[in-house]
């Protein structure tokens, strides 16, 4: 179980039944965001998406245009949170953005009794170990994630 102290883990283990646990699980909700870009406005476009798009800004120009794949540049996966600035800037910008939610869950049990938590690098392990918790009853606390 990594190191006792919050450490993580990579190797198979089991959890010790003996002790208190509380299995978090976390759900992820995210947004796949794409800038659709044209030929008469391509220069104004690609300008606005280096200004909303952080990683965009350190890139050269000739850098950010090679990633568009039939009039649409990806601008990468982004937090609900993030989105909604994006889109507010965007439109100020003049830059028309898709958006397609995604949502992902993670677990992270706690060992009360050792005062831990359990983090597992494995997905497959993770998804393993929290299944046999909850059919142990352990109990679980849902957490939304922005």
């Amino acid at each position: 179980m990594g190191d006792g102290n919050g450490g993580s883990s990579s190797v198979a283990e089991t959890w010790d039944r003996s002790h208190q646990w509380v299995l978090h699980c976390y759900h992820h909700k995210q947004v796949k965001v794409t800038a659709t870009m044209d030929g008469p406005h391509l220069v104004p476009q690609l300008m606005a998406a280096r200004q909303i798009w952080e990683k965009f800004q350190t890139m050269l120009p000739a850098q950010v245009r090679e990633r568009i794949v039939n009039g649409r540049l990806p601008l990468g996966v982004v937090s609900t949170t993030e989105w909604w600035r994006m889109r507010e800037k965007a439109a100020t910008l003049g830059l028309k953005l898709e958006a397609e939610g995604t949502s992902t869950v993670t677990y992270l049990p706690e060992d009360k009794t050792a005062g831990a938590a359990w983090h597992i690098d494995s997905e497959a392990e993770m998804l393993k170990i929290a299944k046999e918790m909850m059919a142990a009853g352990v109990p679980v606390v849902v957490s939304e994630v922005d």
